[in-house]
């Protein structure tokens, strides 16, 4: 057990390595804005450490899996964002891994001063990225903003089933 658990240790420790590597690097990079894809988005270094680096567990991808009703995830979020950096990633592979033709997501980048996409930004009120928004048929029915409460799949559940 003792073993096991400095086992974790290690990994999480080297997951916060290339994290941190990985958000030392926006600075590098040409900040997005607007629409992109997922594919596109883990072409940066950075969201592609982060992508390699997250786990996602058979429980987030078995309760996103039996998702039934049309739902939208709609993510504001900045390439020049450490709390970007960090979540979106885990989010694009586990939509991935869920593969659920219910489940939509659309990503867009914001600009530095959170202005552009100026109807995107309007429509949703953001304030802090990333911040996801959550449809179901096409209604608005709650947001996670920065990070999840307990993890990604959990939290968008718990939305759903409120509604």
């Amino acid at each position: 057990m003792m073993i096991k658990k400095a086992l974790y240790g290690v990994v999480f420790f080297l997951m916060t390595l290339s994290v941190v590597h990985a958000a030392e690097s926006l600075s590098d990079q040409e900040d997005l804005v607007g629409p992109v894809s997922a594919s596109n988005l883990l072409m940066l270094d950075a969201f592609s450490a982060s992508y390699e680096a997250a786990i996602i567990s058979e429980q987030e991808i078995t309760s996103l899996a039996s998702i039934d009703a049309a739902v939208t995830l709609r993510v504001l979020f900045g390439t020049w964002c450490h709390d970007s950096v960090r979540e979106v990633p885990k989010l694009i592979k586990l939509i991935e891994l869920a593969e659920n033709p219910n489940l939509s997501l659309q990503l867009t980048a914001i600009s530095r001063d959170k202005l552009e996409p100026s109807a995107d930004v309007a429509r949703y009120g953001l304030k802090f990225t990333p911040t996801l928004v959550v449809l179901k048929d096409k209604k608005d029915i709650g947001r996670i903003i920065e990070q999840p409460e307990t993890n990604w799949a959990g939290d968008i559940i718990a939305l759903i089933q409120q509604h």
